[in-house]
């Protein structure tokens, strides 16, 4: 009897001790929920008015039609996902810490000249008024003042920050869409660049959004993706070209140094005859394409920075200078002369002064393609070898003054036929001094190659006429 009074005794205190216990953690919640302050819990979309007052001057952002005005920055040029951040940190204000709860002197805070003031109107009507004062030196967090409250609270500088913003950092620092396709020359479309200081522009030409005569011509090169055009037409080296122009998409500014272009302004910062123009295609999605004209002007005297800006739109962008800058000419093109596919050819002739060879290719079954060397049959894999040897005629890189072709004939010559419409390809090789011979592309000559490879061509003509191996590296 006694051990089951001593036990039901020892509940009644335990249930004594539970109770307390859960008294002193109701008040202890209670006394923090006392030291935060809660000026708004909303969503972004429950925003209707802010208007911010700091440093960099009067920002107001006001509903309108479905969705936001602010003041006079054009809405193509706003940073939605900055935008919606800034909106974000204004209608979400929770759990400010209190700092003290009557100040004698606001100025300790820097809250009697305010760093910046908030006012926002919420969809609900509800209404708050911010103000922040400096930052406290341990945190990083920055004082600040409620009206109705009469607490200094700490609000958190990644959140403070937003309420410091000026007008123009809610514009895109973006010249141009940030790129969503894998790869800049799968978007971009022709382009050229026109140096002020340059005698010609220079052109590299879309095969994808070319027209017949584009993709005809770039049959010559494969399935290249670009082509460039001088007094002939070239291959884009790939890694050279997306070096220079993968800037061009995504493209981004340092800053924003005028949002409001005028033509006098234009004038002013030297729009009017820059000293780059680069004008493309921008085709970044299965959308329809855009077109862009790009202008740039040194910004100092180290042209390290310069002024850009995009032809029609009234923001003038801070930028570091570019790889495109500085473009080299010769790179852009890939020193393969000619590079069909296998598939793209029916025929293939060359000529010397004491030969003549024709190879006909049949690919009637894909699958199983035969040639010919005038007209008796040519086992398909020393053609393939004798096709490798004829694409391996490649320049040194060194582009020359255009020349025209001699009259004589040449050392040797070597056309490639197609099907269809589209024309044969000649390549015509004449002598030059050391070694070398001027290469002669459709009656085009900008570039020269070493001699050996005409002395591997008909080392191979000779292979094949008595069935023997050769050496296609020259």
């Amino acid at each position: 009897m006694r051990k089951l009074m001593r036990f039901t005794t020892g509940l009644a205190i335990l249930a004594v001790l539970l109770a307390v216990t859960l008294s002193l953690l109701l008040l202890s919640t209670q006394e923090t929920e006392d030291l935060t302050l809660t000026l708004s819990d909303r969503k972004v979309t429950d925003v209707r008015a802010v208007h911010l007052t700091n440093a960099t001057g009067t920002l107001q952002v006001g509903m309108a039609e479905g969705g936001y005005v602010i003041e006079d920055l054009p809405s193509e040029h706003v940073d939605i996902k900055q935008f919606i951040d800034f909106l974000g940190a204004c209608a979400d204000i929770r759990h400010l810490p209190l700092v003290v709860k009557k100040p004698d002197n606001l100025a300790v805070y820097g809250l009697d000249a305010p760093r910046a003031v908030l006012n926002v109107e919420y969809t609900d009507g509800a209404t708050i008024s911010l103000s922040l004062g400096m930052q406290e030196p341990i945190s990083g967090d920055s004082y600040c003042t409620a009206e109705g409250h009469d607490g200094v609270y700490l609000i958190e500088s990644e959140q403070a920050d937003f309420f410091l913003l000026a007008k123009n950092d809610l514009l895109s620092l973006w010249v141009t869409p940030e790129l969503a396709l894998s790869s800049a020359l799968s978007a971009l479309q022709d382009v050229t660049f026109v140096f002020k200081d340059r005698p010609s522009p220079i052109v590299i030409l879309s095969v994808q959004a070319g027209n017949d005569a584009v993709k005809s011509a770039a049959i010559s090169f494969g399935a290249p993706t670009h082509l460039v055009l001088s007094a002939g037409l070239y291959e884009l080296d790939a890694t050279y070209g997306l070096q220079v122009l993968a800037p061009l998409c995504g493209m981004r500014g340092t800053t924003i140094v005028e949002q409001h272009l005028t033509s006098e302004l234009e004038k002013e910062y030297g729009f009017d005859d820059p000293w780059l123009d680069v004008s493309f295609g921008y085709q970044n999605s299965a959308e329809e394409g855009m077109r862009y004209v790009l202008r740039f002007q040194p910004a100092g005297d180290d042209s390290s920075l310069f002024y850009v800006n995009v032809k029609g739109s009234p923001l003038v962008y801070m930028i570091n200078r570019q790889p495109f800058m500085d473009i080299e000419f010769e790179k852009l093109l890939l020193r393969w002369f000619l590079s069909p596919l296998l598939m793209d050819v029916n025929a293939i002739d060359i000529e010397m002064p004491e030969s003549h060879r024709t190879f006909v290719l049949d690919q009637e079954n894909p699958r199983e393609p035969s040639a010919t060397m005038d007209g008796e049959p040519l086992a398909i894999d020393r053609f393939r070898l004798l096709f490798r040897l004829l694409g391996s005629a490649a320049s040194d890189g060194r582009l020359l003054p255009a020349k025209e072709q001699p009259d004589e004939a040449p050392l040797m010559t070597i056309t490639y036929r197609y099907p269809g419409e589209k024309h044969d390809d000649v390549m015509a090789l004449y002598p030059e001094e050391d070694r070398r011979v001027r290469v002669y592309i459709n009656g085009i000559s900008e570039f020269s190659m070493k001699e050996s490879f005409v002395t591997r061509v008909s080392e191979a003509l000779e292979a094949l006429d008595k069935d023997e191996d050769f050496d296609i590296t020259w």
